[in-house]
């Protein structure tokens, strides 16, 4: 195979590891017919649940860990970073993120909803749905990166 390029990104959800292994596969397809070799690095992910991040942090290496995106948002882009243990800010040297939010405000799953317009909800940021639908569309318009 020829050289390497280097596909630097970051995650906001929990359905990542999903996008990571689409992202290895599509990847692997690209480097059969180009000869370009990509290497995937996962610069950083962002997910409140902890069990989760461990999984993530296990499984994924990402080389740095935050726990919640509003805390992040609402910080100048810096937080707690589970890996290192220290505050710090995201790494915006990424190319793509990919990001979610909280839908339990407006998922028909969550038998304890509340009714409301999913549609309302994000663009008035409210609920969980809401809020966390606007700290993430926050952090991407300041990565002005490729939204996936």
């Amino acid at each position: 195979m020829g050289h390497e390029c280097w596909v630097a990104y970051g995650t906001m959800f929990s359905g990542m590891e999903v996008f990571s292994y689409a992202m290895s596969c599509l990847l692997k397809v690209w480097a059969r017919i180009t000869g370009v070799v990509p290497e995937l690095s996962l610069e950083w992910v962002v997910e409140k649940d902890t069990w989760k991040t461990d999984f993530i942090i296990e499984k994924f290496k990402p080389k740095q860990c935050f726990q919640d995106v509003l805390e992040v948002a609402e910080s100048k882009w810096r937080g707690h970073d589970r890996i290192s243990g220290e505050l710090t800010s995201l790494n915006r040297n990424v190319r793509g993120c990919a990001g979610g939010f909280d839908c339990d405000t407006v998922s028909t799953a969550n038998t304890k909803r509340k009714d409301m317009n999913a549609a309302d909800c994000i663009k008035n940021q409210t609920g969980k749905t809401g809020t966390t639908a606007g700290a993430t569309f926050k952090l991407l318009e300041v990565l002005r990166t490729a939204r996936l």
